[in-house]
């Protein structure tokens, strides 16, 4: 199961702008969508995470609460969901998520 985490409370609450939009961006399989109060990220708001067991994570920001930027996530995710270790191609990724990449975090071990 791959969990997409948005950020609740970045930048007044378009946070919850951008969770809404994803949300309403249609259920893919294998992806959980869930919000977060805080992912501590202020200075790269709105920020995400995408995770899954056994894979490396991702911590994204600077998303403007927009159609475009969620389905550039649930484009992602599902390409993420589908790869066994969490990497991605270069030429899969979406234009809306270039350049919003803070950290590759490692799988739990």
């Amino acid at each position: 199961m791959t969990h997409l985490i948005i950020c609740q409370t970045c930048q007044q609450k378009n946070g919850a702008v951008l969770y809404d939009l994803v949300s309403e961006g249609g259920s893919r399989e294998g992806l959980k969508i869930t919000g977060h109060e805080c992912l501590w990220s202020c200075a790269s708001a709105c920020s995400v995470q995408i995770r899954a067991d056994g894979k490396c994570g991702y911590h994204l920001g600077g998303f403007q609460a927009t159609e475009d930027a969620a389905a550039a996530l649930l484009d992602f995710a599902v390409e993420y969901n589908l790869s066994p270790t969490g990497e991605v191609d270069f030429d899969l990724w979406p234009e809306g998520i270039k350049g919003h990449f803070i950290a590759r975090i490692p799988p739990l071990l």
